[in-house]
């Protein structure tokens, strides 16, 4: 895998209907994106990501927007974080388990407000775990 960073960005569009001014739904056009998108880099990038060719090959560790500013913020890793999470996942056979594994990596499991469970760091920095 390159070094280097990439950078993309995505568009939204919004149908707006003049006379009532709702949004309107744009079903079905998840599919119809994807081939785009597959055709634009197919135009400008002969190396797609393995995730974008497979869907079964997309790497668990990618991290949303929001976890990416957290990260930004905290200068943590996401990926380690989350190789973190499921190297404790997987050795766990209990919630207890799964907690005392969280707590020899430094995170503590709380209940969350939004969530069920979330990871606490010795920075009172909040983690979503369920995914």
């Amino acid at each position: 895998m390159d070094s280097e960073v990439r950078r993309h960005a995505h568009a939204v569009w919004w149908l707006i209907n003049a006379k009532t001014m709702p949004a309107v739904q744009l079903s079905s056009t998840h599919c119809k994106q994807q081939a785009l998108a597959c055709e634009l880099y197919l135009a400008n990038d002969p190396h797609m990501p393995p995730g974008f060719v497979c869907s079964e090959e997309t790497d668990p560790r990618n991290c949303t927007l929001v976890e990416w500013q957290q990260s930004e913020r905290t200068k943590q890793d996401q990926r380690q974080l989350k190789t973190a999470f499921q190297d404790c996942w997987t050795v766990s056979h209990s919630q207890n388990a799964f907690a005392h594994a969280s707590k020899e990596c430094r995170l503590i499991l709380a209940r969350g407000d939004r969530r069920g469970v979330v990871a606490v760091k010795n920075e009172a920095e909040v983690y979503a775990i369920s995914r």
